[in-house]
């Protein structure tokens, strides 16, 4: 029987993914924005997760947002919601990779599918926290932690946007990935 042919990711693309993994769980409690109105804060660590995602496919997306994200969490003394932010960010990771174009050779960083990788990314982590909440405590507690959510997702994606032409000129001659 033919098995199907899937890409070998190389030792240093491996190491690439560990490297940004790291810089998300680095990221998260170091970039903090706090936001009193919504009583939370904004972060850098979901920007990480796009930049792995957007420019160097699926298989970084899922590793920087699953592994960076929950390590995060359980750094910050909240494993309790380790395995949620594994599966939420690690999807979101995946599906931006899956989405967008600039790992696939289109190098404009702002084309309409990076753009909507960057939505769908963020889109995902609403509904994957709402759903999470929803489980650990109540309805109500998850539509007020939705707007903070939101918040959470602007600002990751506003970071991202202003990260991503400072990433796509530092990676343009990165030949291994």
């Amino acid at each position: 029987m033919a098995r199907a042919h899937t890409k070998k990711i190389s030792t240093r693309q491996k190491v690439l993914a560990v490297i940004l993994a790291a810089l998300c769980c680095v990221a998260t409690p170091l970039t903090r924005i706090p936001v009193p109105a919504a009583g939370g804060f904004i972060h850098a660590g979901d920007s990480v997760i796009l930049v792995g995602a957007v420019f160097f496919g699926p298989f970084f997306g899922a590793v920087v947002g699953g592994i960076g994200s929950t390590f995060a969490d359980i750094f910050a003394g909240a494993a309790v919601w380790a395995p949620f932010t594994l599966c939420i960010k690690g999807l979101m990771g995946f599906l931006a990779g899956v989405i967008a174009d600039y790992n696939k050779g289109n190098k404009k960083v702002f084309s309409p599918r990076n753009v909507l990788a960057v939505f769908v990314c963020e889109a995902t982590m609403v509904a994957g926290y709402f759903t999470a909440v929803m489980i650990m405590l109540d309805l109500k507690t998850a539509s007020a932690a939705a707007l903070l959510d939101l918040v959470q997702a602007g600002g990751g994606a506003l970071i991202y946007f202003i990260l991503a032409p400072v990433v796509s000129r530092v990676t343009k001659n990165m030949s291994f990935i």
